[in-house]
């Protein structure tokens, strides 16, 4: 995922960036950001 950012959506953009910048920030759910097109774009790639 991290090698094609611009087909990550606005959501989870954020969360890399947030994670990337404050690694010792905890998140409580990122379930609201799993969508059907992102399940599939991630069994595709596996």
């Amino acid at each position: 995922m991290a090698s094609n950012m611009e087909s990550i959506s606005p959501g989870l953009r954020r969360v890399a960036d947030l994670a990337k910048n404050a690694p010792n920030m905890a998140f409580g759910t990122l379930a609201h950001l799993i969508t059907p097109d992102l399940l599939q774009e991630a069994r595709r790639r596996t």
